[in-house]
């Protein structure tokens, strides 16, 4: 495997290297605002704040495991988009969480 600035070279096929320490940067940076929020905030608004920091959060992290790459033999491009098993555990993670929140909710009524 040859490597080049932004691309990774296997015999005919070029991928493009994905930028993993800016996704997670921005992941752990979204992390953080989220705890900070949560101990912080006295805002109604707190659900909604969390749940825009933990979307961006989620598409950093998605973003790191797509890959595109480039078939000089075949003439094409490949694309992949995220990981699905990734994606299922996290929507699983976040369904889980939004009923406990209404439990939690319906609780207090």
């Amino acid at each position: 495997m040859q490597t080049f600035k932004y691309f990774e070279q296997e015999g005919n096929t070029y991928k493009l290297k994905v930028q993993k320490g800016l996704f997670y940067t921005i992941t752990f940076g979204c992390v953080a605002a989220i705890i900070a929020i949560l101990i912080y905030s006295t805002s109604r608004a707190t659900f909604l704040y969390v749940t825009f920091f933990a979307l961006i959060g989620l598409l950093g992290i998605l973003r790191t495991t797509g890959l595109i790459a480039f078939d000089q033999h075949n003439r094409e491009i490949q694309r992949k988009r995220f990981s699905s098993a990734l994606l299922s555990v996290i929507v699983l993670m976040i369904l889980t969480i939004s009923s406990y929140q209404n439990k939690k909710a319906i609780s207090l009524l």
